[in-house]
């Protein structure tokens, strides 16, 4: 099975490939799902700002099941095996400042 792309996006504004839409403008997110394109954007490996209800669901599903087996469930690993080779991720790494400047990556899943 062959995965997503996974495009790199330069600091700043972040649209949707396909309908133009902002999905994050310099003051933060936009209301989500900003457009029916976006599948989940998830920061730095840590958490979602936005998950597709029925992406959680699988998620949910999946990782209850590792727990039932002691299985480690990698959240990232799961959400490239949903976002098949017909999606993209868009990653940007951001600077911001807490306590001093600190670098986070955030991952839009886009489907095509």
């Amino acid at each position: 099975m062959t995965g997503p792309t996974i495009t790199k996006v330069d600091e700043g504004n972040i649209t949707c490939p396909n309908c133009g839409k902002t999905i994050l403008a310099e003051a933060g997110f936009a209301e989500q799902p900003s457009c029916a394109h976006v599948r989940f954007i998830y920061v730095n490996g840590d958490g979602f700002e936005y998950i597709d209800p029925a992406l959680q669901k699988v998620l949910d599903s999946e990782a209850a099941s590792a727990e039932e087996k002691n299985d480690l469930f990698d959240t990232w690993d799961a959400l490239r095996a949903h976002t098949g080779p017909d999606s993209i991720i868009l990653e940007q790494k951001e600077t911001g400042m807490a306590c001093g400047p600190i670098t986070f990556t955030i991952w839009v899943g886009i489907r095509k």
